[in-house]
């Protein structure tokens, strides 16, 4: 359940393909496709799992169609949907249902393709145009899955652009160009339910370049020179295409019109808020004139032009939806750092969290020894490492170093690496490194500010979880992933301590790579300042003594203030 996580899209799509690279190379693959919010996002967000929701609730249509041709783009031939409570009425649902229906319509189109295509399917970048004279640069959104069929390529775009698992933006290029390794005589044709026409293709060394025009979100491409004659692959399609556009046009027309009750009924709840976006009203009444024309195509027996208008109509909903999620996140280090931020129609519910915690002020650290500046001989008292027995032929280090630390003298290091430099598995099955703070005891209901610090010198491999840093109030789901190089950054959770009145933090390492973490700290939400610490003799020297280049003594004396057990040698006296 990749959805309303700190996972992206993109390493969804890179844990697909690990978990078949753990399989047989003939292994049928299948998987389920995230149609509802999880249990533990309902509790968090709605503090109940059960019951009638008269209020709009996610997950989008949009996610579910991205997540399904990841997966058809990873080699996975069986794809499996929860018909459960969430695309019933009383979840509001019904937007979902009208999804499935679609993707449906798709896959039947595609599925002459999808069941002789080759189990490995390339993953290729998309290039977005540029200025005359300049070479045409990658577009990091959009990547697209090759998958060699029986008499034809079927190329898959998709956007994988960052954030989609929780608010997907508009999804939306005007140009994309495509260079695929197909055979000369091969043809470029679109395929969906609302039409199929024919792309113009020009030869490049290796292959056909392609240049879609307003790509949306996915898209199916088709390379064949199966084009003539009863029973030819492009007839088939064009002959399916028919019987379906009506239905096809109707869906996608109930479907945004949905989505567009919806999400109105939740900008107008943010606008009594006063979180008003820049021309989201427009955007709204722009939804309405296209879901209109869409309505009169439809009537007058346009369907491709109804196909059309309803997504135009779908884009400025998303556009809208993403502008005010952009709005909320960028007040916190994270998403996961308040569950209300993690899906668009939770954002009333954070704006007022918002509000009441910007009221408080963190109070005293009661984590004990999470600046890590035990000595080394000496163990932390109450915090423990847990290193699961691992399938893996790698090798887990998890101590305290005094090189990097964020402050200080020390920090704490987790580390993987393959016991044979030369044999580095590429996938780690089973291989979980980490270390668990002691419980700190706490009022249940206690607002709390849970932080830390985090460098991850070069990127983690073999696993797309990569380090994690997470609580016990918000679980693994809540965690924060970072798996690319970065320079010391905080992240900041906002938790309420639980029933239990328990509450410890977790840093765990699942890759081949190290992280460092330091100043980890739990401090109680009160209404109250805390009173500033007294600053020592050695602050006020780092303060007041000027460090010249070269020079050192202000550094040199205040490191012997800090060390009073340290007998100062002859060079220092």
């Amino acid at each position: 359940m990749p959805l309303l996580t700190s996972l992206e899209l993109d390493d969804y799509r890179q844990w697909l393909i690990q978990r078949r690279a753990l399989l047989p190379p003939d292994a049928f693959c299948w998987t389920w496709i995230q149609t509802h919010l999880p249990d533990w996002f309902m509790t968090a967000a709605y503090e109940r799992t059960t019951g009638r929701f008269n209020e709009p609730i996610g997950p989008q249509p949009e996610q579910i169609r991205l997540l399904s041709y990841i997966a058809l783009g990873c080699g996975y031939r069986g794809l499996g949907y929860w018909s459960d409570r969430f695309l019933a009425d009383s979840h509001m649902g019904r937007d979902r249902l009208l999804a499935l229906a679609l993707l449906n319509q798709e896959f039947r189109l595609l599925e002459p393709l999808l069941v002789t295509a080759n189990k490995d399917p390339q993953w290729i970048k998309a290039l977005r145009p540029a200025f005359p004279g300049l070479p045409d640069q990658p577009d990091p959104n959009v990547l697209a899955a090759v998958l060699k069929c029986d008499k034809a390529v079927l190329v898959l775009p998709i956007w994988l652009g960052p954030g989609s698992q929780y608010v997907p933006p508009q999804g939306y290029l005007s140009q994309v160009r495509l260079k695929v390794m197909v055979p000369e005589n091969y043809t470029a044709w679109e395929v969906s339910p609302g039409k199929v026409r024919s792309y113009p293709s020009r030869p490049v060394l290796g292959g056909r370049e392609i240049t879609l025009q307003n790509f949306n979100l996915t898209s199916a491409i088709v390379f064949t020179a199966d084009v003539l004659g009863r029973g030819s692959l492009i007839p088939r399609f064009q002959e399916m295409q028919r019987s379906m556009r009506m239905d096809a046009a109707q869906w996608l027309h109930d479907q945004a019109q949905e989505e567009i009750v919806k999400v109105a009924r939740i900008h107008e709840e943010l606008k009594t808020m006063g979180k008003k976006i820049h021309d989201g009203d427009a955007l709204l009444d722009t939804a309405r004139q296209w879901l209109e024309k869409s309505h009169k195509h439809r009537v007058n027996g346009e369907f491709t032009d109804a196909y059309d208008d309803a997504q135009l109509a779908l884009r400025a909903v998303r556009i809208l939806m993403r502008q005010h999620w952009d709005a909320a996140v960028k007040t916190l280090t994270t998403p996961v750092a308040c569950p209300f931020a993690l899906s668009f129609y939770t954002l009333p519910r954070f704006w007022q969290y918002y509000d009441e915690i910007v009221k408080l002020h963190p109070g005293k650290n009661v984590l004990p020894e999470g600046d890590f500046e035990t000595p080394p001989n000496q163990s932390q008292r109450d915090w423990t490492l847990e290193e699961v027995p691992s399938l893996d032929d790698v090798q887990g280090e998890a101590k305290r170093v005094a090189n990097n630390p964020r402050e200080g003298k020390q920090c704490l290091m987790l580390k993987l690496r393959a016991k044979n430099a030369l044999k580095a598995a590429q996938v780690l099955e089973r291989t979980f490194l980490a270390v668990h703070s002691p419980a700190v005891h706490l009022p249940p209901g206690t607002p709390v500010r849970i932080s830390a610090w985090v460098c991850v010198p070069e990127a983690i491999t073999g696993s797309p979880d990569g380090a994690l840093l997470y609580d016990s109030a918000g679980g693994e789901p809540l965690a924060v992933r970072v798996t690319q190089p970065t320079i010391w950054r905080q992240f900041i959770l906002y938790r309420t301590v639980p029933d239990s009145g328990i509450l410890h933090v977790t840093m765990a390492l699942t890759g081949l790579g190290t992280v460092y973490f330091d100043d980890v700290r739990i401090e109680p939400m009160t209404d109250k300042k805390a009173e500033p610490e007294t600053p020592s003799v050695a602050d006020m020297l780092e303060k007041t003594i000027p460090q010249a280049p070269g020079n050192g003594w202000g550094e040199k004396l205040s490191s012997l203030l800090r060390s009073p057990f340290r007998q100062p040698s002859g060079r220092d006296r």
